[in-house]
Parts: structure tokens; sequence; C-alpha cells
């Protein structure tokens, strides 16, 4: 899984971090200063490198990269761009049980 990780090019890992923290791809755009659709171009790269059938598949797999991650303190898929680090920044400081977590999303007003 590291060897198809390491095929994702430093933006995809960008996408690929924040999309698997719980943004939505408008919250990713916003973020790092591009296109939804762009978002979605390299999220679909993503899974398709990643051989990720699903959101769910993707947040897996960031997980055990993460683990491999913080088990080692060689850290080869980080990237270094504009004086800070970027790439998998998995800070996982909640349950690690995703699928337990209920995620909070804005009400729309009933206009009716």
């Amino acid at each position: 899984m590291r060897a198809l990780f390491e095929t994702l090019s430093p933006r995809e890992r960008q996408v690929m971090d924040l999309v698997t923290s719980g943004l939505m791809n408008k919250q990713v755009a916003g973020k790092i200063g591009i296109s939804e659709s762009t978002v979605k171009i390299h999220r679909g790269q993503v899974m398709k490198k990643m051989g990720a059938k699903s959101i769910a598949d993707l947040v897996k797999m960031a997980e055990i990269l993460a683990a491999h991650r913080n088990n080692s303190q060689h850290r080869p898929w980080t990237e270094h761009e504009g004086g800070h680090e970027q790439g998998i920044n998995f800070d996982f400081s909640y349950s690690p049980n995703i699928q337990s977590q209920a995620i909070e999303r804005p009400r729309l007003a009933n206009t009716a």
C-alpha cells in the first residue's frame, strides 16, 4: 500500500489528506485554493491509484499508512513546500472507529 501511496503527486496526497479527514470537496477546494471540480479530479485519481472502491476504503488505507508512519521515524512521503510540511497529516485524536462518529452538517433553513 505504501508503494501505491508513493505514486501520488504532492497535490493528490494533499487532497487525500483533507478528504480522509472528513472535509467535503467544496471545503477542500476552499482550503487549498482550487476549484471543486479540480478536487473531484484529484480525488478520483487518488482512488484509482490507491485501488479504493469508496471513500471509506480510502479512509481505512489512510489509517494504515498513518499507523505505519507512526511506527517509523522515517517519513518518506512527507512533502516540504512553502516552508511548511504538507502531506498526510493523520491526527485521528478522536475514536479510531470513524464509522461510529456522527458528522455534524449544517442544517438548511426551512424557507417554506
